[in-house]
């Protein structure tokens, strides 16, 4: 799962505990591309700068449109990393703004 709080993913191996790992050390549980692993800590840059500039009522997608382009562009790269992924695993996305995760199917077409 992509996650916040310094980590862009959160993975639980095996029914343990759920753990977070950055672009940095995610390598160490499940290869990813380099292209990916960059485009989402670009990702998180631009997420992370917006929400220092953005007061708390902003934070909703649906009234700040760079933040509505970033939810769009975080399923979509939650697409890309499912299709990197062993089929075994699930991925899931969490959309800004939103309470719960949304799974992303193995068959999901990358955007």
């Amino acid at each position: 799962m992509a996650g916040l709080a310094g980590y862009q993913f959160w993975v639980s191996l095996g029914g343990s505990s759920v753990e977070p790992y950055d672009v940095d050390d995610i390598v160490d549980v499940v290869a990813l591309s380099e292209e990916l692993l960059d485009d989402i800590e670009d990702w998180d840059e631009h997420y992370r700068d917006l929400t220092r500039r953005a007061s708390a009522d902003d934070l909703e997608p649906s009234r700040h449109p760079d933040l509505a382009a970033l939810t769009a562009e975080g399923r979509a790269l939650g697409r890309r990393l499912r299709a990197e992924v062993p089929p075994a695993m699930q991925v899931y996305h969490h959309p800004l703004g939103a309470a719960g995760y949304e799974l992303i199917a193995a068959d999901a077409e990358c955007a």
